[in-house]
């Protein structure tokens, strides 16, 4: 199962749950959205690849390539993650006036 962060009550205990050998969450937070029925050591907190990864890149940024060097010079940069374009009306993680064009 795969959450953005949260689950609501109604998925706190199901039946796959108790015939599972283990459960992975994100972080230890997420171990108190489980019933209390569910052994804590059923549940693992391996964290979130995507997050993980995003975090390693932030403290150890790669080299940029010398045609991209070249193509940015003395130019404002900017980088879209355009998998989250479809959660701009819901959220408004993107402001109205924003316009991209390829």
């Amino acid at each position: 199962m795969a959450t953005s962060g949260g689950m609501g009550e109604d998925q706190s205990l199901c039946k796959a749950y108790i015939y599972a050998d283990y459960i992975i969450v994100q972080a230890e937070g997420h171990k108190d959205y489980f019933d209390t029925c569910i052994p804590r050591e059923k549940l693992l907190a391996l964290g979130s690849p995507k997050f993980d990864r995003v975090v390693k890149l932030c403290e150890n940024p790669p080299e940029v390539s010398e045609d991209w060097k070249d193509k940015m010079n003395g130019k404002n940069v900017y980088f879209f993650n355009t998998s989250s374009w479809r959660y701009a009306g819901r959220y408004k993680c993107v402001p109205e006036e924003a316009s991209v064009c390829i």
